[in-house]
C-alpha cells in the first residue's frame, strides 16, 4: 500500500514545489513590472 502511495505523493510534492515557485517568479515579475512603472 505505501509502495503504491509512495510516486504519488512524491509527484504531488514535486507539483505544489513547481506551483509555488511559479507563483513567486509570476508574483517577482509583477512587483518588478510594477516598479519600474512607478520609478520610470
Amino acid at each position: 500500500m505505501v509502495e503504491t502511495e509512495c510516486p504519488v505523493y512524491i509527484q504531488i510534492v514535486g507539483l505544489l514545489k513547481n506551483i509555488s515557485k511559479i507563483c513567486h517568479l509570476t508574483m517577482v515579475g509583477i512587483f518588478e513590472g510594477y516598479n519600474v512603472k512607478i520609478f520610470s
